[in-house]
């Protein structure tokens, strides 16, 4: 056997000794984790200034409960209003600028401020609609490669940047290695402890159309949101603008 036959065989026999945590952690190195945040989170959404129709379902112990219908206008990363509505009635109004959130009714003199994590309806966060970009507000990291959901993914830890200090403290992010599309999350407290998963379940033309979100605790309760028609619109500044946006309502 010759010497570049004897060098070949040492390198096989080298690769079947090498631990699976430091193959993991040569793909790390070899893939980019905010690249792989950046795509996932344009399959979530269209660039730039947007409108989405999104109807919310609330399911409990698997019956349908509750649903309602939203115009979510959006611009860059950091500026949402969202339009609840039911029979064409406005309901009430929800705007997003940065880490500042503040909702209007009908009845109300002025917008209030809220939390990005109250909730909006069932399993469904106000952060879960206002906060479409993770790459925005989160710092990945790679963890591993495994299968969920029947799909081979890169799993992400994401860790929220200082000044976004209002979302989930820490998300557990699957996205599918061969287009990714975004496959499932764990949303975790401050405590450490898991709130909630979704589960990015269906898609048209690439972009997500379908998220399923489900309580910790009781897997008969989730929520469904549907992402019904998301289109590039130019939306006014002034839509952004808290002094504002009790004129929307009329």
């Amino acid at each position: 056997m010759g010497k570049s036959n004897n060098s070949m065989l040492f390198s096989v026999c080298m690769l079947l000794f090498i631990p699976i945590s430091t193959l993991v952690s040569v793909e790390s190195t070899l893939v980019d984790p905010a690249t792989i945040l950046k795509k996932a989170d344009k399959t979530r959404t269209v660039s730039g200034s947007m409108k989405i129709d999104v109807t919310i379902e609330v399911y409990k112990d698997n019956q349908l409960s509750n649903s309602e219908n939203f115009e979510v206008f959006a611009k860059g990363d950091d500026k949402t209003l969202i339009k609840s509505y039911n029979d064409d009635k406005v309901q009430r109004l929800i705007l997003s600028v940065k880490n500042n959130m503040w909702v209007y009714y009908p009845n109300t003199r002025k917008p209030l401020r809220i939390s990005p994590l109250q909730r909006m309806m069932g399993q469904v966060s106000n952060a879960d609609i206002t906060r479409i970009n993770f790459s925005g507000d989160y710092t990945p990291e790679l963890l591993r490669t495994e299968a969920a959901e029947g799909r081979e993914c890169y799993v992400l830890q994401l860790k929220l940047k200082g000044e976004a200090n209002q979302t989930y403290p820490k998300i557990v992010y699957w996205v599918a290695k061969e287009n990714f599309q975004p496959v499932k999350a764990d949303f975790y407290l401050i405590s450490g402890k898991r709130l909630k998963s979704a589960y990015y379940e269906k898609y048209k033309d690439g972009v997500l159309y379908k998220t399923r979100i489900e309580s910790a605790l009781r897997k008969d309760q989730y929520s469904l949101i549907y992402y019904n028609k998301m289109t590039s619109e130019q939306v006014p500044d002034i839509y952004f603008n808290k002094n504002y946006i009790s004129r929307l309502i009329k």
